[in-house]
């Protein structure tokens, strides 16, 4: 029975998570929902974490001060992937959780742009769960709490770039500071660690008691972007290369396991194109495409590649992708001093093509954005 107590005081602790995710330190809630093809199309707050070659098409003066992006397990996922009746014996705890990837990642992105200068802080913390091997049941923990800043500069080499038209090449780079604490680790479900981690009060308590690592560190990326407008068309192709020169120093030793340094930042190649057009002053659409992780040799293409669709009128757009060909998702509301995002999408957790679904939703909220064009 304390083993089952434990279990989901345990659960309740972590907030609910999954297999661990490529390191990445902030995704774009639209992003997410247009399959995270979007490296052409990022122009939102989160342009520096996909391609800071894109910071040349902004203009003027834009801050996002207050917004707040929560994204999670399927809940719809978890209904049907899950035992409705867990029962009280670990064992039937561990057979309605097994290999169930659970997922949480909360954070704030506060954004200033300055002409095509940008500077985005960031507070994240993103948690992992999945529970393996039936015959051991065991733990596999992801947990990054990372916080620090990332600022880019672009500009156009060739042609020009305003509101109405365009036919430019564009170069950006990006620097960012990363404090970053964590662990990633295996604990069998019985283990005297993780049950003696477990009468912590606090996560960071816990955390703590497993052996958490933490680390600081820079990073650069680097972008170029191609942009064609006119008469309501517009058409981008980018290439970014993101985390080419980012090493994160362990600062805090794990004390569990001294060998275990902080998470790197891992680099990852990408192209992607979009083509928006503008159907009257009421309608419009967009529909991108990405290839990613031009860096990894042995992930098969399907893996690599991500497509997405807007269609918008004033006030009100839906979105809809594949991220390596799983489907996603969502709904936009802004209006006044609300940005608000909802919506469902599907990452791959294994190594191949669809080979273990992790199944999540997204909420995100914005307040008090502006914006003055020049």
């Amino acid at each position: 029975m304390y083993l089952h107590k434990t279990f989901f005081i345990f659960i309740i602790s972590f907030a609910l998570f999954s297999l661990p995710d490529p390191p990445y330190i902030n995704r774009s809630p639209k992003g997410l929902l247009m399959g995270d093809a979007y490296t052409s199309y990022a122009t939102d707050e989160y342009t520096l974490f996909y391609n800071p070659a894109l910071m040349a098409r902004h203009s003027g003066f834009s801050f996002t001060p207050m917004n707040l992006s929560l994204q999670g397990t399927n809940p719809i996922g978890a209904t049907e992937e899950t035992s409705g009746d867990v029962g009280t014996d670990p064992a039937d705890v561990a057979e309605s959780y097994m290999n169930f990837p659970i997922h949480i990642n909360l954070g704030i992105t506060p954004t200033i742009k300055m002409g095509k200068f940008g500077l985005s802080a960031f507070a994240t913390d993103n948690t992992n769960l999945l529970l393996t091997n039936q015959i051991n049941p065991t733990f596999e923990i992801d947990y990054r709490n990372d916080r620090g800043f990332v600022m880019g500069y672009a500009s156009p080499v060739k042609g020009t770039i305003s509101k109405d038209s365009a036919n430019a090449v564009s170069l950006g780079v990006g620097v960012k500071y990363i404090e970053r604490r964590g662990i990633y680790s295996a604990y069998p479900i019985a283990s005297a660690a993780l049950l003696n981690a477990l009468e912590g009060s606090t996560t960071s308590e816990i955390f703590d008691s497993l052996g958490s690592t933490g680390g600081k560190g820079w990073g650069l990326d680097f972008g170029v972007d191609y942009l064609a407008r006119g008469g309501g068309t517009e058409f981008g192709a980018s290439f970014a290369a993101m985390d080419i020169l980012t090493n994160i120093v362990t600062t805090e030793e794990n004390t569990a396991d001294p060998t275990l340094g902080v998470l790197q930042q891992r680099l990852d190649v990408n192209l992607g194109t979009h083509f928006k057009q503008d159907l009257g002053p009421l309608l419009h659409y967009a529909v991108t495409a990405d290839i990613r992780s031009l860096n990894d040799a042995t992930m098969p293409f399907m893996r690599r590649f991500h497509a997405g669709l807007e269609v918008g009128i004033p006030g009100i757009q839906v979105f809809g992708g594949m991220n390596s060909g799983y489907y996603s998702y969502g709904l936009r509301s802004d209006f006044l001093i609300i940005d608000l995002f909802v919506g469902f999408y599907n990452v791959e957790l294994g190594s191949g093509y669809q080979d273990t679904q992790g199944k999540r939703f997204v909420f995100y909220m914005s307040l008090f954005d502006f914006t003055f064009d020049t």
